[in-house]
């Protein structure tokens, strides 16, 4: 009799378990979304963002052929959690993000905090705006996301921010030594203004066609080539979301004007521009320029020394009325 009790009372506990917390049995496993968060002391953390404090927020990004994505919803975790667990980030320091294929861009201290530019629907600036920065792992709404990290902005608006910013399929959160932060303006039928984030997202995105090197004074110079960044703004059409110089508008004959941060400037006639020798360079020998030629140096075997002007900070095209 006691050992039917027994059973009849185990059978109740178990018939009640399974009422009552039916949704543990069936309930499927959260799948990990993993990255490596490495600290300036070289402290090292391999994150499950799925198991972190998640955030949810709505933003959208701009290309570089001023195509606007979104806005749409994601769900991730705010960078700065990430960065709280191997001693955080100051403001003498930098955040390097790796992708899996091992593509590199660098924020600055203000970028990862928010203080990033934000455009209307239109591709129009806005100005810089205090938005979250998230490692983000869940979107509702944008097509092909498929769970992989990623860099968003979130914010009210919803914010529009540059999609170079982006970095798709993040493995690695690094804290750096601080890098300088800059702004390019490009104007002729249109005005584009490009950061030092967008500029590196520009070369690493097409290696073989965005990418140049030159060899000046016995160093190495590595930038973009002149004729890629004028086709940004000649009037030409995209390919492939590819800027093409428009050799028809050169042929007729305007003026490229390279203009320095004092206010030095070099013009070049737009045929000359045509060749692929001419770079902006943004590196020497694999690191940021010295101050004296800081942020971009134009460089070119057939430049005069006149022409290879320092510290370039606005290309103007004046073209034909």
């Amino acid at each position: 009799m006691f050992k039917r009790k027994a059973f009849l009372i185990t059978l109740a506990i178990a018939v009640i378990a399974a009422m009552v917390f039916p949704a543990c049995a069936s309930q499927p496993a959260i799948t990990p979304v993993t990255i490596t968060v490495i600290g300036a002391d070289g402290t090292s953390e391999v994150v499950d963002l799925a198991q972190m404090t998640a955030m949810t927020g709505d933003g959208g990004y701009i290309k570089t052929t001023l195509t606007v994505r979104g806005p749409f919803s994601y769900k991730g975790v705010e960078i700065n959690e990430l960065l709280d667990l191997v001693g955080g980030i100051t403001e003498e320091q930098s955040v390097r993000v790796t992708a899996t294929d091992g593509y590199t861009l660098t924020f600055t201290y203000d970028q990862i905090n928010g203080n990033v530019m934000t455009y209307d629907g239109y591709g129009k600036l806005l100005g810089i705006e205090d938005l979250t920065m998230l490692i983000a792992y869940e979107s509702d709404g944008e097509e092909g996301f498929e769970g992989s990290p990623r860099i968003v902005f979130i914010g009210e608006g919803p914010p529009i921010t540059l999609g170079p910013c982006w970095v798709k399929d993040v493995a690695t959160i690094e804290v750096v030594p601080a890098v300088a932060e800059w702004q390019l303006t490009v104007s002729g039928y249109e005005t584009l203004t490009i950061d030092r984030s967008t500029y590196e997202d520009f070369l690493a995105s097409c290696p073989s066609c965005h990418s140049a090197t030159c060899v000046y004074h016995d160093h190495t110079y590595e930038g973009v080539p002149l004729y890629i960044l004028v086709g940004a703004v000649d009037d030409s059409p995209l390919e492939e979301e590819h800027y093409v110089y428009n050799y028809a508008l050169a042929d007729e004959g305007y003026t490229v004007r390279i203009i320095s941060s004092d206010g030095y400037f070099a013009d070049l006639d737009s045929d000359f521009v045509a060749q692929n020798n001419i770079i902006l360079a943004y590196q020497k020998d694999g690191e940021p320029l010295p101050e004296n030629e800081f942020p971009l140096r134009l460089l070119g075997d057939d430049l005069t020394s006149e022409q290879r002007v320092k510290q370039v900070v606005e290309i103007q095209l004046i073209l034909p009325q």
